[in-house]
Formats: structure tokens, sequence, C-alpha cells
């Protein structure tokens, strides 16, 4: 239950971000910010439980594919351009 309520914030919040920040030519800059997001929550997901480590970045990666993570993709949005006189 915790896990789905982790990954459904997760998604929430990267899609606003990629929503706020998709323009054209940003793309490699919302890339770079999901992969640190991916790193963080790596990181913090890891911090359960004593000396051992959670799961490896191996099984965190597959985990990931499968949850179905939002990934950044650049959105074309046809509008047209209005002059005002």
């Amino acid at each position: 239950m915790k896990g789905e309520i982790f990954i459904k914030t997760l998604n929430r919040r990267l899609r606003g971000h990629y929503n706020y920040y998709n323009v054209p030519g940003n793309l490699s800059a919302l890339w770079r910010f999901y992969s640190w997001a991916e790193a963080c929550a790596f990181k913090w997901l890891n911090r359960r439980g004593g000396k051992r480590k959670s799961f490896t970045l191996k099984i965190f990666t597959k985990a990931i594919d499968l949850l179905g993570i939002a990934k950044p993709k650049m959105r074309i949005v046809n509008r047209q351009h209005r002059v005002f006189t």
C-alpha cells in the first residue's frame, strides 16, 4: 500500500514538473531532472532497515520499469499565433 502511494505521488510530481518546464529545447533538462529524481528515490528507499541495503540498483531499475514511472517526453502543441493590431 505504501509503495503504491509513493509511486502515485512521485508520478504526480514528475508530471507536474514536466508540464511546467516542457518547452522546445528543454528535453535534456527534463531527462536530467528524471535521473536526479530516480537517484533520490533509490537513495531514500534504501535507507529503510539497518545497515543492509533494501535492494540493488539493478532490482530498483527493474521495479521502476514495471511500476511505470513517468518519463519525460516532448509534447508538441499546435497554437495559432494571433497578432493584435
